[in-house]
């Protein structure tokens, strides 16, 4: 009986080590997936401008910058004319593919800024750089007023200045 109860322990332990083995892999792309890149020739898409809200939005600007409030921006990508829409709620952000419904701000940015921004060594480095060469453009579509109330200009100090 001992015996028995010895070997249905080993055969437990065995598939017990395999579904972990094999599981193992996805758990770990799960908690730390790897960069999204732009491949030369690739459309810009939703995992990309994602990628590159989520990079800005760290938590320390989530944290003490963003307000409880919803805020709406749109990404117009050239020359490819791509739109997308990034929702901040409850200080959350969620990206899709196409126009806004009520943006407060639009963002112009080439393809170039995009993969420039997807492969940069020091992300913050190159966003200020970007800004600075006149790279990333902002159309205000609400009043001054509404998006200081929004905190948009102190997101903006965080992230440029």
């Amino acid at each position: 009986m001992v015996a028995r109860n010895v070997k249905f322990a080993i055969i437990g332990m065995v598939i017990v080590a395999t579904i972990f083995i094999s599981t193992t892999p996805l758990f770990l792309a799960l908690i730390s997936p790897g960069r999204v890149t732009l491949s030369s020739g690739e459309p810009v898409g939703v995992q990309h401008v994602n990628q590159i809200v989520q990079d800005l939005i760290t938590d320390d600007i989530r944290a003490n910058y963003l307000p409880a409030e919803r805020l709406e921006m749109e990404f117009l990508i050239t020359p490819e004319n791509s739109y997308f829409t990034v929702v901040i709620d409850v200080r959350t952000p969620t990206t899709k593919a196409g126009r806004a419904s009520d943006p407060d701000v639009r963002f112009t940015v080439g393809r170039e800024v995009v993969e420039r921004l997807l492969s940069a060594q020091d992300f913050f480095a190159e966003v200020k750089k970007l800004n600075s060469e006149g790279a990333i453009k902002m159309e205000m579509l609400k009043p001054l007023d509404e998006l200081l109330d929004k905190g948009y200009g102190e997101i903006y100090d965080q992230i440029v200045k």
